[in-house]
């Protein structure tokens, strides 16, 4: 489920989401996260849907793009990222939080 800004209301730190969801005991939710949210609020257990026991967020790698542009135009090149996310696997145990994370991706010169 992709959370994008416009789902999002904001008021000085705190986040409101409006994505409402079924819970399945059977299935993983998976949340690409497109907003600008900060991503420690997902790891807190009652920030961010506390039924959720385990959930994956993918999360675009927003500093290494803007890196990759700042360089591309300093030095006159077209450069295109590829694809460059962190994937979060986040599990719940009462008030104890596990969080598993691997940064997939990289850039190319055309």
């Amino acid at each position: 489920m992709n959370i994008e800004d416009r789902q999002v209301a904001r008021l000085e730190g705190n986040y409101l989401l409006d994505l409402p969801l079924q819970f399945k005991t059977d299935s993983i939710a998976v949340f690409y996260l497109s907003a600008k949210i900060p991503v420690e609020l997902f790891k807190k257990p009652s920030a961010f849907y506390p039924e959720l026991q385990e959930f994956i967020l993918i999360v675009p790698d927003w500093k290494f793009y803007s890196e990759v542009n700042k360089m591309a135009s300093k030095n006159g090149m077209c450069v295109e990222p590829e694809t460059t996310n962190y994937y979060y696997y986040i599990r719940r145990e009462e008030d104890n939080v596990k969080v598993d994370s691997v940064r997939l991706g990289d850039w190319k010169i055309q």
